[in-house]
């Protein structure tokens, strides 16, 4: 007879899953942290695990799918596969034939994915007409395709008959449909021949995305096409929820939006400017207008239609800044940007969660990343209470000119994790107002999960970085007098990374340089509690952890980097220190590498590196 062991007796299965679910699905690393604790674990925690799974390297593709194929019974745990096989890589011969090998294996296990309700193909080439075949048969339950395009083609892309012929007549209760575009899917610029889609007609289809399209091959007038297409959504009104898609060429396409008046939209993208004045806005949640570039004349029609979403939590917007920068070497005109981009995130509502800019410019450069965080610093907020202030969990840029280096998209990163809130913040906002070193944390975004930083060039829209920011802040509880007097914090209050956590050595905190002005922090190998060599010279009220993935595409490789970093606020230290004999203040400087473990905020607060693997680990 089986023996339980001692952790099933102390925790139901069901806690444990219950556990696993309260991770986010983003963090794919924590939970597998969590099914590598024990045996028993990993059993209860796999349906978590293998729920979701997201693959950007043909390698690590091709192993899952082989996986896969040797446990069928983890195959069967399986409800959302996205596959990214070659992901940031330039288009080669070796790559090709290892995608067609990936949709031959891909093919064989289809029969093992009963419980696959979203599939999405982002790779080079669409696969063979078979897969659909194979996919439909054994995935009785796929509800959401998504693919990217095949080659360029100058009267759009003809998808495989085969798939129209099973979204068409095979799938009657099809829920979700992405074809391309910047759906579920990278961005691309092929065209894609949607005429088959007018055929269409699915009475639950409530998400419908797809990127450039015509509709050649059934009509030769612009006012037809119009009509077929308007008719098709028409006929979904009242199901359609979410609808995103480009722009059609000018012969197939008008601009007149009578089937979308007064539909119930929760989400809206690509071409959604014009049909703003349409739809519905009181039920509207997301919003993307990353089709085409908005100018700065069009800004001010988007911020009052920002004011009138009261529901947004989505928010996505293409911003062309010549207009505004005709000298961008000034600084007063590089504030104006600034002050426009600011203006627009204060227009949307404060339970706004997620919110991706794409700044391009014919000038030399758009903004400096340094100061980005002031884009962030919203007016009249700091009387709202802690999540009514600000729920921003992602924050995504992109930017179409030079980073200057890592080290500053790093920055970057920190000035927006680590940024605090400002009383009377006025237009002016690149000044930091001086803070009490030893007052409580109060971050200006202090739901933040994710920070994004991506180079681009338009309109090509290849990627040559993507760097990727994740941030964790764990509160401590100082109600323990004795404790904080003493200047020890046990170190399950402090949960650090269980990825650096058994590596523990003891280390200087600040730099020597500093002299009798810093104390010294030290972490005891193998300690139980943190330990301050003078009264609370650290204060981790709130510690930030950031987890960082900076991808570099060089002659067309995608070269990884990724480190993790462990912050507190540093207190009782004055507002100049003496370093190598000079006067810094801590608005004018980042101390990095070696013992020099200091960041600085834009708050004007300081912040100790507690722990850092940022050793360069490449994967």
């Amino acid at each position: 007879m089986h023996q339980k062991t001692s952790l099933e007796l102390v925790l139901p299965r069901a806690i444990i899953r219950e556990v696993a679910s309260c991770i986010s699905p983003r963090n794919g690393t924590e939970i597998l942290n969590l099914a590598l604790t024990a045996k028993c674990f990993y059993i209860h925690v796999s349906p978590v695990l293998y729920h979701d799974i997201e693959i950007r390297s043909l390698d690590r593709a091709t192993i899952l799918i082989q996986h896969l194929l040797n446990h069928p019974d983890v195959a069967r745990l399986v409800h959302s596969l996205v596959l990214r096989p070659s992901y940031l890589q330039k288009a080669s011969k070796q790559l090709l034939e290892g995608e067609q090998e990936l949709a031959f294996l891909l093919k064989q296990l289809a029969p093992n994915l009963p419980q696959l309700r979203k599939f999405v193909w982002d790779g080079l080439e669409v696969p063979e007409s078979d897969i659909w075949a194979a996919l439909r048969a054994g995935c009785p339950l796929l509800k959401e395709i998504g693919m990217n395009l095949g080659p360029p083609h100058a009267g759009g892309e003809n998808l495989p008959l085969a798939l129209w012929g099973m979204l068409i007549f095979r799938c009657p209760r099809l829920r979700s449909l992405t074809l391309g575009g910047g759906g579920a899917t990278s961005c691309s610029r092929r065209k894609l021949n949607v005429s088959p889609i007018i055929s269409g007609c699915w009475p639950k289809l409530e998400t419908l995305s797809f990127g450039y399209g015509c509709a050649s091959g059934i009509g030769d007038t612009k006012s037809l096409m119009k009509q077929l297409f308007n008719m098709f959504i028409d006929k979904h009104r009242n199901s359609l929820k979410h609808l995103s898609y480009h722009k059609f060429d000018d012969h197939t396409y008008g601009n007149g939006h009578q089937a979308y008046h007064k539909m119930a939209l929760v989400s809206l993208g690509d071409d959604a400017l014009s049909m703003l004045n349409a739809i519905q806005r009181d039920r509207l949640q997301s919003l993307t207008l990353t089709s085409r570039s908005c100018s700065s004349n069009d800004l001010k029609f988007i911020k009052e239609a920002l004011l009138s979403l009261p529901k947004l939590k989505i928010f996505g917007i293409w911003v062309d800044l010549s207009s505004i920068e005709t000298h961008a070497e000034k600084e007063e005109n590089k504030q104006g940007v600034y002050d426009q981009l600011r203006e627009m995130y204060e227009s949307c509502p404060n339970r706004l969660e997620d919110l991706k800019l794409m700044l391009s410019t014919n000038q030399k450069e758009t903004i400096n990343w340094r100061d980005i965080y002031l884009i962030l610093r919203r007016k009249n907020t700091s009387f709202l209470p802690f999540a009514g202030r600000c729920q921003l969990k992602h924050f995504e840029v992109w930017n179409d000119v030079k980073f200057g280096s890592d080290r500053i998209a790093k920055e970057a990163a920190l000035r927006i994790a680590l940024d605090e809130v400002h009383l009377g913040l006025d237009s002016a906002a690149g000044r930091d107002h001086n803070h009490n070193h030893n007052s409580h944390v109060n971050l200006n975004a202090p739901l933040l999960e994710k920070i994004v930083f991506v180079r681009w060039t338009n309109p090509e829209l290849c990627i040559s970085q993507h760097l990727s920011y994740q941030v964790r802040r764990q509160y401590i509880d100082r109600s323990n007098n004795a404790r904080e007097h003493f200047g020890l914090v046990p170190l399950n209050k402090l949960a650090p990374l269980s990825a650096i956590s058994n590596n523990f050595q003891e280390f200087d905190m600040l730099p020597r340089a500093f002299g009798r002005l810093a104390p010294v922090l030290k972490f005891a190998r193998k300690a139980k509690s943190w330990v301050w060599s003078q009264t609370t010279s650290v204060t981790p009220e709130v510690v930030v952890n950031i987890k960082a993935e900076e991808r570099v595409v060089k002659d067309g490789q995608s070269h990884p980097k990724r480190y993790e970093i462990q912050l507190a606020p540093v207190s009782s230290i004055h507002e100049r220190m003496v370093l190598h004999g000079e006067s810094l203040r801590f608005d004018d400087y980042v101390v990095t590498g070696g013992h020099k473990r200091l960041k600085k905020a834009g708050s004007g607060r300081m912040w100790g590196v507690l722990n850092s693997n940022e050793s360069a680990r490449r994967k």
